[in-house]
């Protein structure tokens, strides 16, 4: 799975649908059924190639401002590349789960991926739950409008995989979570350079969002840079 792909997916799918098969994947750009393996320079690696049996054909996908989608991905890239290695492979891990989540034609069981890829990049390593709702809604203006939103959508994953329970409008539910990956992908990209791991920056996204619970918590911290000061 090339980036490029996973980039021009996370650039050019729908944001929702309207009317639309609920056996289509979510992702408008899809590897083809076959694969082959190259090397260095370019030519196939052994005269073999894979087929994929879960393939399923993509529609013709006709980009709106051509141009400015592929500026934007080179700077996606571009940006990308300068997170050191340990951040970059957070993102890199979480991406691929995406773009993978949105291949399946099943989308009760796309949810379970997708989901898997936002912990991935909102909590990874850690299994406190609440964290993932939490930090993706600190993007939002309204946050707790959107914490509950996200908040229904972990409970929905989580009835599926401990009780098996599907839903008719799975594909509107995996259309929602992949807005706050996004969100949460670009804020990264964005922020590059703003902090040195994914732990600080999820550091900051465990703060406040109210503004006079922020304020206070500063006094606090100045009260103590203060005292340890004069100790």
């Amino acid at each position: 799975m090339t980036f490029c792909v996973v980039f021009f997916c996370i650039q050019c799918n729908s944001f929702s649908e309207i009317i639309g098969d609920e056996y289509e994947p979510i992702n408008k750009i899809r590897l083809g059924e076959f694969h082959t393996l190259h090397n260095a320079s370019g030519d196939i690696f052994e005269d073999t190639f894979w087929y994929d049996p879960s393939y399923s054909k993509a529609k013709v996908h006709v980009f709106g401002d051509e141009k400015n989608t592929v500026k934007n991905v080179r700077n996606i890239i571009n940006t990308f590349y300068k997170f050191d290695n340990k951040y970059r492979s957070i993102i890199s891990d979480s991406m691929l789960r995406f773009v993978r989540a949105f291949d399946e034609k099943n989308q009760n069981v796309a949810i379970l991926r997708v989901w898997g890829a936002l912990e991935a990049l909102a909590a990874p390593n850690e299994s406190n739950c609440d964290s993932v709702t939490t930090r993706c809604a600190f993007i939002f203006k309204d946050y707790e409008y959107h914490k509950q939103i996200l908040e229904h959508l972990r409970e929905y994953r989580n009835r599926n995989v401990h009780a098996g329970q599907e839903s008719e409008i799975a594909k509107t539910y995996g259309f929602q979570i992949q807005k706050y990956f996004k969100q949460l992908f670009l804020f990264h990209i964005r922020q590059q350079g703003n902090f040195k791991s994914i732990d600080e920056a999820n550091s900051f996204l465990d703060l406040p969002a109210d503004k006079e619970k922020i304020l206070h918590l500063q006094s606090i911290i100045e009260k103590s840079i203060s005292f340890r000061g004069h100790g």
